[in-house]
């Protein structure tokens, strides 16, 4: 009896991770659209001449609300030689999602989503002090299309379901309320309503959500040299409702 009342809680318990067959219908034995956008898609930054640059950073990062930043924590290094710096996940970065698909609405986001691209991007730009010139490289690090992720948002709540390779159903991966403040910051809470992760988001007039959680490391050689990196985890989604 005892062994019995174990196995039909694991069941419960198992099943009650799996997505529900309403949603699953949806996109089952539908392909991905992983055509996914160049690496430069939606993205502002400063621009590239030394009395625009800072100016223009500092502009990018002025609405930050304080909910925001008070859950930024970086941590830093100095030696007789550099300085280094570093946040994750960050809402500092020096490229940002285009603030022109900023959410107007946050009912906007209220819906299902499939995913269309999961990749990491760097960005990295550096400044040569005795000359005052800027530099500008992006690069793809990593794209993954292994996985097929549902995002079901409701008015307060968002839920990840992931279907691997090697799998038949969608197995439920995240539960957590969520909250959007200015129209572009994503805020995931964890389950003692605490912050849990920062990051951007918006949708483009093709109905693409674009959500990106940024990390950053800069390093200054005294006199010399400064780099800014950052490092851009994003997932792309296609709107199904």
């Amino acid at each position: 009896m005892r062994l019995i009342f174990i196995l039909l809680l694991i069941l419960i318990i198992a099943f009650s991770c799996v997505a529900p067959k309403d949603l699953t219908l949806k996109v089952n034995n539908k392909p991905i659209n992983h055509n996914c956008p160049n690496i430069d898609y939606m993205i502002i930054a400063p621009r590239l001449n030394f009395n625009d640059w800072l100016p223009d950073f500092n502009k990018m990062i002025n609405d930050i609300p304080q909910e925001v930043s008070s859950n930024q924590i970086g941590m830093s290094t100095k030696d007789e030689i550099k300085q280094e710096y570093w946040c994750f996940p960050s809402a500092r970065p020096f490229v940002q999602i285009d603030t022109s698909i900023s959410l107007k609405n946050s009912n906007e986001i209220i819906g299902l989503w499939r995913i269309k691209c999961c990749r990491t991007i760097q960005y990295k730009d550096s400044v040569s002090f005795k000359d005052s010139t800027f530099h500008r490289t992006s690069k793809l690090i990593k794209n993954d299309d292994s996985d097929d992720v549902l995002a079901h948002f409701t008015d307060s709540k968002l839920k990840l379901y992931v279907k691997t390779k090697d799998s038949k159903v969608y197995q439920r991966k995240i539960s957590r309320h969520y909250k959007i403040l200015n129209g572009r910051y994503l805020l995931i809470y964890n389950k003692l309503r605490t912050t849990s992760g920062t990051a951007f988001t918006g949708i483009t007039k093709d109905n693409l959500l674009i959500w990106n959680q940024y990390s950053v490391y800069m390093d200054t050689y005294y006199y010399n040299f400064k780099r800014w990196l950052t490092n851009t985890n994003q997932m792309i989604f296609e709107k199904i409702e």
